[in-house]
């Protein structure tokens, strides 16, 4: 079975399922990527830095780039290279990352002139909508139209699959591949890390002292200050530590916070940390949140649960309903500061809880792998013969 996977460029959650469906007996795989972004050194506006990944994202798969840069891409020279690239390749199937650029959109067009079948995969849900209501009408006549042309979609889980059913999408063209990450990185790397105490000493952290944990681009939409404040008032000053990792447009303001309101309270703000290095925070702490007001799914989330931590997230985090319930964590509203200090302090003074929910974590995520999205993908374009 040759297949073509179209991604917009290399990301670090996406190297690992290329390299696995890559490896399947009996398929061959062609990843075309439009751009370098990610294994050339480039600016993240979200993390308002220059990030180059530092893990492999090109190894282990076929792959090529349509253009360098982005800002090239939509150049009329592309677009036929990318057609050529489809025409020569002859692909029994054609996997397509969204439809946010000029030339995703051409894929669609090009498999249909080809005559390839065609998958669709996403992370949206029906909370990702355009305020205006004259846009979302466009959007829901548009998104219908595509999905109409397309043979299958992979949802990645109950609210994406929610998703393309409020767009028409009837339930037969419906294929499961749950969003993951690559668990065997992550438990790897916990095993061969010193103890969780060892870990904290040499942050100059008590051995038993609790961690609280963010880790995302501090992103006005993410609300790392939303969770700094909550934490405070949910803790006595070094009753515990909260580690804020990653960069963004809120480092400032909580660099201040940190330093003048907060000042007594024991708040962590490393910036950004590369994949190779993450696991290091997720091993020392006892507690993860993800505070978004928004986020179409979560994938620090996915991260967390391999290190047997508990989870408090929102209820407009795509993951949650997924991956999160009363066994293994919270689910908070987006900005009920009351509440979610008091999910926090509760999780902060009991151990035993803690150690419950972990342990749940790691269980429900050992289902939740690149394994599993591998075959989910692979035996959806088995169905578009």
């Amino acid at each position: 079975m040759k297949l073509v996977i179209v991604s917009t460029h290399p990301i670090q959650y996406q190297a690992p399922l290329f390299r696995e469906i890559s490896d399947r007996d009996g398929v061959e795989l062609l990843v075309i990527f439009e751009n370098k972004h990610g294994v050339i050194q480039a600016y993240d506006s979200g993390f308002q830095k220059n990030v180059k990944w530092d893990i492999p994202l090109l190894k282990g798969y076929e792959s090529t780039f349509i253009c360098e840069q982005k800002k090239s891409i939509n150049r009329p020279r592309r677009f036929k290279k990318f057609y050529k690239l489809l025409e020569n390749y002859n692909p029994d199937g054609i996997l397509i990352h969204g439809w946010g650029s000029p030339l995703m959109m051409s894929a669609y067009l090009f498999a249909r002139k080809l005559g390839i079948p065609s998958l669709t995969r996403t992370d949206m849900w029906l909370l990702d909508q355009p305020d205006s209501p004259i846009l979302q009408l466009v959007r829901k006549i548009g998104l219908r139209q595509l999905f109409n042309s397309i043979d299958l979609v992979s949802s990645v889980g109950i609210r994406n699959k929610n998703f393309y059913r409020h767009h028409g999408v009837p339930e037969k063209k419906i294929r499961f591949a749950p969003y993951s990450v690559d668990n065997q990185f992550f438990r790897e790397r916990r095993s061969n890390l010193p103890t969780k105490r060892n870990l904290k000493e040499s942050e100059g952290i008590g051995r038993n002292k609790p961690v609280v944990l963010y880790v995302g681009k501090t992103l006005e939409i993410k609300q790392p200050d939303w969770l700094l404040n909550a934490f405070c008032r949910a803790v006595e000053p070094n009753e515990a530590t909260l580690i804020i990792v990653g960069s963004g447009p809120l480092d400032r303001e909580l660099q201040k916070l940190s330093r003048t309101k907060y000042s007594q309270h024991d708040i962590r703000l490393p910036g950004f940390i590369n994949q190779s290095e993450l696991p290091t925070y997720y091993k020392m702490s006892d507690v993860f949140v993800l505070p978004s007001k928004r986020e179409n799914w979560g994938l620090v989330i996915n991260e967390a649960m391999n290190f047997s931590l508990p989870i408090i997230t929102t209820e407009v985090v795509g993951a949650a309903p997924d991956l999160v319930d009363e066994n293994n964590g919270y689910i908070v509203p987006p900005e009920d500061t009351s509440y979610l200090s008091e999910k926090i302090a509760h999780l902060v003074s009991n151990s035993s809880l803690r150690e419950q929910f972990g342990e749940t974590s790691y269980k429900r995520i050992d289902n939740w792998g690149i394994a599993q999205t591998a075959s989910g993908i692979i035996d959806s374009v088995k169905k578009l013969d």
